[in-house]
């Protein structure tokens, strides 16, 4: 039997092709967060409204809307783009080394 470890199928996967899914999960994941970075620094806060239901009687209901704002701190935006900046540099560099 092989060094590597066994797949799904029973077929063995050497280290390297491990390396390569993990490289490219830390890439994909990067990107998402270089994206959310500069999204949550592109659009500071967000509204969205709910529904609430303020009367209800036999004939009568009366609904309001309620609305609610959630601020992103720039911070936020900063980390999840720097982070996402790091680690497309990790994953690109594991792969050069190999």
């Amino acid at each position: 039997m092989s060094s590597g470890s066994l797949t799904r199928a029973g077929q063995s996967s050497t280290p390297d092709q491990t390396l390569n899914t993990v490289d490219y999960s830390m890439r994909i994941i990067g990107i998402v967060l270089i994206v959310v970075g500069i999204l949550a620094l592109a659009i500071p806060s967000f509204t969205f409204f709910t529904t609430e239901r303020a009367v209800d009687t036999s004939f009568l209901s009366i609904d309001t809307k309620k609305p609610h704002t959630i601020i992103l701190n720039p911070i936020v935006g900063i980390v999840a783009t720097v982070a996402g900046i790091a680690l497309m540099i990790v994953g690109s560099r594991k792969n050069s080394v190999v």
